[in-house]
């Protein structure tokens, strides 16, 4: 069973924008509405398993400092209360 957490790191991989660095012959993939969400590999499909575990520790440091995190594909994450830490994962 695909957990919400999951969800949201697949959701936001449907929807990155991929692009090939002629000079430097390296993919450079992003996800638009994560900002700073980025990473770099040799072949498209290691750019994409670096964009997953980017995507997954920038919503983990994002929710270390209570940082808004945007709903992607119809998926969220909610901050319970962030004096105690408590976080839930939900699909809108």
């Amino acid at each position: 069973m695909i957990t919400p957490f999951q969800r949201y790191i697949l959701s936001a991989l449907s929807r990155a924008k991929y692009d090939f660095d002629e000079d430097s012959k390296i993919y450079v993939a992003s996800i638009p509405q994560l900002p700073g969400v980025v990473a770099q590999a040799k072949t498209i499909e290691a750019a994409r398993a670096e964009l997953a575990e980017v995507v997954e520790d920038w919503v983990l440091i994002a929710l270390q400092f209570g940082d808004a995190i945007p709903m992607i594909g119809g998926v969220k994450i909610h901050q319970i209360d962030s004096r105690k830490r408590n976080r839930t994962l939900t699909h809108a």
